[in-house]
């Protein structure tokens, strides 16, 4: 549950950045929320640490969860990618991490991502 605490979190605070950089069409600040969301696509790579007294939540909802949270960054990412372009050398390091997450998942499973 603290992970989802962590995790809404982040994105509040992306959210906001985003939307400040987005009124004041500062490229360099959406470049900055494109590299951010595109960071958090990336799996977790810290163990979850039972903290004792609360409820875990059930692997059911914890899908539901990151799910939202993962819908929630695609659209962050859409919008900065319309505002910045797709060819742009500012969002490359952003859309060549993407790609590679993209491969990884078309390889693990043997499918491509249309």
């Amino acid at each position: 549950q603290t992970s989802w605490h962590q995790q809404q979190a982040y994105l509040e605070g992306l959210t906001k950045q985003f939307d400040e950089a987005f009124k004041q069409e500062d490229q360099i600040e959406l470049c900055k929320v494109l590299r951010r969301a595109a960071a958090a696509l990336s799996a977790p790579r810290c163990l979850q640490v039972d903290r004792g007294g609360l409820d875990p939540l059930d692997d059911l909802a914890r899908t539901r969860l990151q799910r939202a949270f993962q819908t929630k960054l695609r659209a962050m990412i859409l919008q900065c990618l319309n505002v910045l372009g797709h060819n742009s050398s500012i969002s490359s390091p952003a859309l060549l991490h993407i790609r590679a997450l993209i491969v990884q998942f078309e390889e693990s499973f043997k499918t491509h991502v249309s």
